[in-house]
């Protein structure tokens, strides 16, 4: 059984025999269907069925000559809402099956963001060909399932303590720092060593989340889980329509990016409420659109 699973309810423990009747219950009765047809005359498809708001069951497989399908794997998913990032991004097929990794480079951020891609059907249809080899500027939403979190209360700020999004002064010192600017390389060296100075004299006093209101950080071993921190925008409380399990929709924004991030209200300690703030590990994916 899939990890995930539980992040959109499925939280009891299935036998194969149970995943295997669950999958040919979607292969039934799916709500999209969709196909792309190899060179090799196999068609590559991509077959989902929701199980609750905006989340859902995702198999992946082909059909054969007698037009029946044979599943390859399957993942559960949440889609996205709204813009999370657009920038340059490379996509890459794992090497065990076909699916795919996205890579995108987050300036506010200063790291590179490696997503598990939702949509490979699309991607092999129209995008494939021109980003294999390179880069190109897209749109991508990004969402994350979750078995694990937390509710922290937030931070009271003064006038001079709300956090702004990242200044165009800074954003302009990174682009050039990218392009390889010494000047510029300097100069966030030596804001990064003020920061870091005033950081090292307020964590003798303060509690450490008093001081980080938002991070965004990789987890483990796996290099698309990452552990965020980050206040809750927007807030739904929805239902498993198989097992009836309760889920939670959280829109996070973590370091400027805004996220949707969905986990069992079994799995979460505290409660969530719009401007407190969520601690936990997710499981990154992210939906690629043209502009």
């Amino acid at each position: 059984m899939h990890r995930y699973m539980r992040a959109i309810g499925f939280e009891e423990p299935m036998a194969r025999e149970a995943i295997d009747k669950l999958c040919k219950s979607i292969e039934d009765r799916a709500d999209r269907i969709s196909l792309f047809q190899r060179d090799d005359g196999t068609v590559f498809a991509e077959v989902e069925q929701e199980v609750g708001f905006n989340m859902g069951i995702c198999l992946r497989g082909e059909y054969t000559d007698a037009e029946q399908f044979h599943r390859e794997y399957y993942f559960p998913y949440l889609l996205g809402t709204g813009l999370s990032v657009y920038d340059s991004v490379t996509v890459e097929q794992h090497a065990e099956k076909e699916s795919y990794a996205g890579v995108c480079e987050d300036v506010g951020l200063g790291m590179n963001l490696i997503f598990y891609l939702q949509n490979a059907v699309e991607y092999k249809k129209g995008m494939a060909g021109e980003l294999c080899g390179g880069e190109r500027m897209l749109s991508v939403t990004f969402s994350g399932l979750s078995t694990e979190g937390r509710i922290l209360l937030p931070l009271s700020h003064s006038k001079k303590q709300v956090r702004q999004p990242v200044a165009t002064d800074r954003m302009d010192l990174l682009n050039r720092a990218r392009s390889g600017d010494e000047e510029a390389i300097e100069d966030l060296a030596l804001e990064d060593m003020d920061i870091y100075t005033s950081l090292t004299k307020r964590v003798k006093n303060e509690d450490l989340y008093s001081i980080v209101d938002s991070s965004f950080m990789p987890y483990g071993v796996e290099c698309d889980h990452y552990s965020v921190f980050g206040e809750i925008r927007e807030l739904k409380l929805v239902k498993n329509a198989i097992t009836g399990s309760r889920i939670y929709l959280m829109k996070v924004e973590c370091n400027d990016i805004l996220i949707d991030i969905c986990i069992n209200q079994k799995d979460l300690l505290g409660e969530p409420q719009v401007g407190r703030r969520f601690k936990g590990v997710i499981w990154l994916q992210g939906y690629l659109t043209t502009n």
